[in-house]
């Protein structure tokens, strides 16, 4: 089969083409590819800030869950400590003051954590990351925008703490 493919004689799919039937192959929506490298740069920030981020399987409102590690005395090996961090993670948009979104959804779900959860916002045009706990002031925020008819809560970027030594 890999030699017929390869000197042309058989092509798969090919029927369909010449009759039109097929005319793209499957896609990544443009919002799917952003939030990738959304997950992809919170990965190595994760892992560069001592925490193991483990890909939720499921999404039902955490996107990782990351194990919090530490340097082990006398040794170049990390280890896991035992507490666990929950993160959800947004890509924001590329703009002069760029904001994160939540919708009903997303802060009902940070609601419903019960462990310590986080909240991170990615900027992929120049990879920074920034971050909110889920504080007695934002889970506040959280409940106010809940109890209106609003569509969208948002956060302005700049906002988010970036003090890496929280970590």
């Amino acid at each position: 089969l890999v030699r017929l493919m390869i000197f042309g004689l058989f092509a798969p799919g090919r029927a369909a083409r010449d009759t039109g039937l097929m005319d793209r192959g499957k896609r990544l929506a443009r919002s799917n590819v952003i939030g990738k490298l959304g997950e992809l740069a919170f990965e190595q920030w994760a892992f560069d800030h001592q925490l193991s981020a483990n890909k939720a399987e499921t999404d039902v409102g955490v996107d990782f869950f990351c194990q919090v590690m530490s340097p082990v005395p006398g040794s170049a090996s990390i280890e896991g400590t035992g507490p666990i961090l929950g993160a959800q993670v947004k890509t924001v948009d590329d703009e002069e003051k760029p904001r994160l979104k939540l919708n009903r959804i997303d802060a009902t779900d940070l609601l419903r954590q019960t462990q310590a959860t986080c909240l991170f916002g990615i900027r992929l045009s120049d990879k920074s990351i920034r971050f909110q706990f889920l504080t007695k002031e934002f889970i506040d925020q959280l409940l106010s925008f809940l109890q209106t008819t609003v569509d969208e809560f948002s956060i302005a970027y700049a906002n988010m703490s970036d003090d890496t030594a929280l970590f």
